[in-house]
């Protein structure tokens, strides 16, 4: 995935810090309820990997190809790659310490297990994930609940479903997009069959057909009009479907659910922080009737559904699978080539920046693969371990090449000898500014001073007592208003709390708002501007807790070394302190925040 705009959220940040600040940091206590603090505990996945493989593998290919690797990375590093690539988060200064002094040889693969069990693991990929799905296309379909498409992102990672469910999820399955985020995949490509299929080989089979939509691919011959069409017959026996006038009947069908724990983020600023829309009520069903016939034929010929690459089915509708899901089961099947070698380079390309070819979709016949007998192995091992997502993330982490050191040749893209340097997409970006300027500790004590508020919503949330989607808004009250309620008498105690919460969900939707305009592109200079001069860092810097805790250490040697591990993730090396030995002004703090700021501005910080 190309890197996002990290500062095209910037403008009118300032709002953002009228009343608090609306981030915070990871800790790992499973005894905090998810929705006051992030928290460890998430499934850990099968634990045993394949890292030992792929470098032998590369370790091989690099003595024939006469290529020196790059060295390996230290441990300060490798913390900061390694959270911000399964966490979305660089680490903080505690956590750098506590991992820089421990002497055991295994820390690096311990340190990955808790990353990958933490919930900020799935507050982060919930967003990678629907962004794999809206980045698809350019075009939005109408109604499309991208938050609670998210809710669902983010519960299928956190329960680390694997990649063949959540296929099944967003292809085969019936919801209400309200309710059931997987329905909106088909909602956001407008529920067309051949816009839906398309973007299902995109998405799991890594190949882009679109091409031969309109007529047989130019360029690869056994894509032709009638495998465009064929892919799209699987889809055609679905449809949107709102209330209408059999309003009861479809929420009798349809009626409103407990929120599942899993999809309650840990974001700062609770389920507000989500950014995008809530869609109309409505949902994606099978029918028993729909043909997908091919544009501009004789008399519209109907095509039947046909696999990539292979014969159409006569008696699709005669199987006791619907189409959509025997489309699942072929992707799914441990014989097609297509599915688990599209997961893998998917992840290769979003952890490493490397890809076994240049984009997710970009598989083709007349694509040359790279490392193609790596690719294979991995994409066996991964059907073997059921599509499991974290065995395939723990395999790379682990392996060698992610921890090799950064170069900018570009032969690296060919050769795997480095890492290539990449940008922080927009939300490593944002959450590790307000970490390394310690503006989510305001945050926590906010969150913390509103705790039981917080707990007994997401107790009520979880419970179905309080509705999670806005069609209550439409139906419930309109049929079965509540009844009135006598006003109460409320403590200072209650007020307080209430105004503070208040607070708490109007920084939610403020984040979530510049959130989602971090998505918007922007040039290159307009970035570099707002970055050095643009309120986020501007305001965290002023009123996070970090540069007035540097200030008060008793020497410049340690107030230089705090600065460096907050923002960095490392002490500095020979040759820095004295970059920074003469303070600019006799204000402490000033010095402190000049001193931040001065590192949040290089390149260092800016990449992994």
């Amino acid at each position: 995935m190309k890197p996002l705009p990290k500062i095209a959220f910037l403008v009118g940040m300032s709002l953002l810090f009228a009343s608090s600040s609306a981030w915070a940091g990871l800790r790992g206590n499973a005894e905090v309820p998810p929705a006051r603090r992030p928290h460890g505990g998430l499934p850990p996945g099968q634990t045993d990997h394949a890292a030992s493989r792929v470098d032998a593998y590369l370790t091989a290919y690099w003595a024939r190809a006469g290529v020196t690797p790059a060295p390996l990375i230290d441990d300060a590093t490798f913390l900061r790659r390694a959270s911000l690539a399964l966490n979305g988060i660089s680490p903080t200064a505690d956590e750098i310490r506590a991992f820089l002094d421990s002497a055991s040889p295994d820390k690096r693969e311990a340190k990955v297990d808790e990353l990958l069990t933490r919930s900020r693991y799935a507050d982060y990929w919930g967003f990678q994930f629907r962004d794999w799905i809206t980045q698809i296309r350019e075009v939005k379909g109408q109604s499309t609940n991208l938050v609670t498409l998210y809710y669902y992102a983010r519960q299928a990672m956190a329960e680390n479903r694997s990649w063949a469910r959540i296929a099944r999820d967003l292809l085969a399955t019936d919801g209400d997009v309200t309710q059931h985020g997987w329905a909106n995949f088909a909602l956001y490509f407008d529920t067309e069959p051949n816009e839906v299929a398309d973007a299902a080989s995109r998405m799991f089979l890594g190949t882009n057909i679109a091409c031969a939509q309109c007529h047989d691919d130019p360029h690869v011959d056994q894509w032709t009009h009638e495998t465009y069409w064929g892919m799209a017959a699987f889809f055609a026996r679905a449809k949107i479907q709102g209330p209408g006038e059999k309003a009861d009947e479809y929420y009798d069908r349809f009626p409103l659910e407990p929120r599942p724990p899993t999809s309650v983020s840990t974001l700062p600023g609770g389920d507000a922080a989500v950014d995008g829309v809530w869609g109309d009520v409505r949902a994606y069903i099978g029918t028993d009737k729909g043909e997908a016939k091919l544009p501009g034929s004789e008399n519209e010929k109907v095509i039947l559904p046909t696999p990539l690459g292979e014969a159409a089915i006569a008696d699709a509708d005669a199987r006791e699978e619907t189409r959509r899901a025997q489309f699942v089961s072929w992707i799914v099947d441990a014989n097609n080539p297509f599915f688990a070698r599209a997961a893998v380079n998917r992840m290769w390309l979003a952890l490493t920046g490397l890809g076994f070819v240049d984009s997710f979709d970009g598989f083709s016949p007349r694509k040359e693969v790279r490392h193609q007998e790596l690719l294979v192995l991995l994409a066996q091992d991964l059907t073997a371990h059921d599509h499991d997502l974290k065995w395939l993330m723990r395999t790379i982490v682990l392996s060698r090449i992610f921890q090799l050191e950064q170069d900018a040749d570009p032969r690296v893209k060919d050769t795997w000898h480095a890492m290539p340097p990449r940008l922080l997409n927009c939300d490593q970006w944002l959450d590790s500014v307000v970490r390394a300027t310690g503006e989510e500790q305001r945050i926590y004590a906010l969150a913390d001073e509103i705790t039981p508020v917080l707990e007994q919503e997401h107790a009520d949330r979880v419970a179905g007592v309080v509705p999670w989607d806005p069609r209550a808004e439409r139906t419930e009250k309109a049929t079965n208003p509540p009844p009135k309620k006598e006003a109460v008498v409320k403590s200072p105690d209650q007020l307080h709390l209430e105004k503070l919460r208040r607070e708490y969900a109007e920084i939610g939707k403020r984040v979530a708002h510049l959130r989602d305009r971090a998505r918007i592109p922007m040039s290159p200079t307009t970035e570099a501007l707002m970055s050095m001069n643009g309120e986020i860092v501007a305001a965290s810097l002023q009123r996070g807790t970090m540069a007035s805790a540097i200030a008060k250490l008793p020497t410049r040697k340690e107030r230089i070394a705090a600065g460096f591990l907050a923002v960095l993730g490392r002490r500095p090396r020979d040759g820095e302190w004295q970059v920074f030995a003469d303070p600019a002004t006799e204000d402490p703090v000033a010095n402190a925040s000049d001193l931040l700021w001065t590192l949040l501005q290089t390149t260092e910080f800016q990449t992994y």
